[in-house]
């Protein structure tokens, strides 16, 4: 019984936490970068979203669909960024002779 009423309370109660709320205007650093995977000879194109602190922060590695790029989805990386992960997005071979 004890364990409903929680349950309720937890419910009914209104939350101030809005896990889709990011600071208005808030524009990450960015870096791009390409790291070298010799052993199959290849370039590895990444584009990295950072939040304001570093120390500390989960990274994300997000990783796009057929056709895409590091370029795409950047407001995934904005919103990631502004909820303090560093966000990793990464370029597949199949997208290196479309990007932008």
């Amino acid at each position: 019984m004890l364990l409903t009423i929680a349950l309720g309370l937890i419910i009914a109660a209104p939350s101030t936490y809005d896990p889709n709320r990011v600071e208005a205007g808030f524009q990450p650093k960015t870096m791009d970068l390409t790291l070298r995977d010799s052993k199959r000879n290849r370039d590895i194109p990444i584009k990295v979203y950072l939040p304001d602190e570093t120390k500390g922060a989960p990274v994300v590695i997000f990783s796009h669909g057929l056709g895409g790029s590091r370029e795409g989805n950047r407001f995934l990386g904005v919103h990631l960024a502004a909820r303090g992960y560093v966000a990793v997005f990464t370029q597949h071979g199949d997208a290196e002779s479309r990007q932008p």
